[in-house]
């Protein structure tokens, strides 16, 4: 899997790009957020995903590695594709997203181009608490360690919001600054 492209920019629109890395050309699929952090720029680095379906191959791409991961999360909603995802991250910046979602607005999903009733409802259960633990973690100490905590916890099958529990009380426990596996670690023992 592709994970990340860095490169010249020899082609740019709001919905696409062309990306010179080692003399290939690829073309990425972008969100107008990310085409506003780089459309004055010649080079940059897009964090990607590569979506393979029968009869297409596409590179989605991000300038911000959180944007990234709430296109991630998005399209694994039921019913959630690809296009949609981009569509609701290209009106929603990823920090709004996290907020709409957090106070469960399903008026503010719905207002974005492809996502109905159902799919907002669907969106606001599946990914309001992901979006709390988020906006918990940012607001405390050592932003990016202790989201990245709650994620790994998450993924190890941890409720979000208990991982959030977890890792703010180890948080208070450790001796700053701390890492991410010390942190990780005593979370663990707590659960």
């Amino acid at each position: 899997m592709i994970a990340c492209l860095t490169g010249k920019l020899l082609f740019k629109e709001p919905t696409r790009v062309v990306l010179q890395t080692c003399d290939v050309g690829y073309e990425v699929r972008i969100s107008l957020t990310t085409f506003t952090h780089i459309k004055s720029a010649t080079q940059c680095t897009l964090h990607t995903h590569m979506c393979i379906k029968n009869d297409a191959c596409v590179l989605y791409g991000f300038s911000a590695l959180d944007e990234k991961e709430w296109f991630m999360r998005l399209i694994n909603v039921n019913g959630i594709g690809p296009q949609t995802a981009i569509a609701l991250l290209s009106s929603l910046q990823s920090d709004a997203l996290c907020q709409v979602l957090s106070q469960k607005d399903a008026s503010a999903l719905e207002a974005v181009k492809g996502i109905g009733k159902k799919a907002a409802q669907r969106i606001i259960l599946e990914l309001s608490e992901r979006a709390l633990s988020v906006q918990h973690s940012t607001a405390a100490g050592d932003d990016s360690v202790l989201q990245e905590a709650v994620m790994a916890l998450t993924r190890l099958g941890i409720r979000a919001s208990d991982a959030h529990k977890y890792v703010t009380k180890a948080y208070s426990l450790c001796t700053k600054p701390v890492a991410l596996e010390t942190l990780i670690k005593e979370a663990l023992r707590m659960s």
